[in-house]
């Protein structure tokens, strides 16, 4: 199967290209948000590298969040267009489900974080490979209060080495691959998910928010003041 996961969640875009007979191949950079610019680019230079056409794809692969609410629109716009014209599955993915199941041999908590600015920040807590949480927009004093008598937790995700060095304590510990992109998990997990729903995600599926974002709240804000 020739499969392309795309991640634009974060300030750090990530493509990862899985492919049936040819070396798979990875990107990932900081473009801080700037992903609406260069995601169709890179995503034809991987193509081109690979020696594939995008006909030649079987499966597209996106984050579904949570994350930036631009980011995550653009590649799921992306991988939706290209599925439509390809007509090819797309399966829209967590990467905190994806860091969660990855990251299943550490013997305490996984906690992905991702970023959800005014001092939150978006988790799943993990253990074993299973959930032990619903998708969680908290504050970092409030994720880490979920753990229970202090377990060892391991920090992974775009903001894990931020927080790992503002909350020193023993029983934290830092993923050493924290600043990847997970698109490769993406790829990963997604090929396995596909194996379960080959039709992929049905035609509704969007993003997974936690929160409204700017110009919604900005909206309910001008619609009090009126009314």
């Amino acid at each position: 199967m020739n499969l392309l996961a795309l991640d634009t969640a974060t300030e750090h875009m990530g493509l990862s290209l899985k492919t049936s007979e040819k070396a798979d191949l990875f990107f990932s950079a900081r473009l801080g948000l700037k992903h609406a610019q260069s995601l169709l680019l890179w995503i034809d230079r991987l193509l081109e590298q690979a020696g594939l056409e995008p006909r030649e794809l079987n499966a597209l692969v996106v984050n579904r969040g949570p994350g930036s609410f631009t980011g995550l629109r653009i590649a799921m716009a992306t991988a939706k267009g290209m599925s439509q014209a390809l007509g090819i599955p797309m399966i829209s993915l967590s990467a905190l489900d994806c860091y969660g199941q990855s990251l299943d041999y550490f013997p305490g908590l996984i906690i992905p974080l991702v970023d959800a600015r005014k001092k939150r920040y978006y988790t799943r807590i993990y253990q074993h490979g299973q959930p032990q949480s619903d998708y969680l927009d908290l504050s970092i004093e409030e994720i880490l209060a979920l753990r229970k008598n202090n377990q060892p937790a391991l920090l992974t995700g775009s903001a894990a080495r931020k927080i790992f060095m503002e909350h020193k304590q023993s029983d934290l510990f830092l993923d050493p691959h924290w600043d990847l992109s997970p698109a490769d998990l993406l790829a990963e997990w997604g090929q396995k998910a596909l194996e379960q729903n080959p039709k992929g995600d049905e035609p509704g599926q969007g993003p997974l928010y936690l929160r409204k974002s700017e110009a919604e709240l900005s909206l309910e804000e001008r619609q009090k003041i009126d009314s």
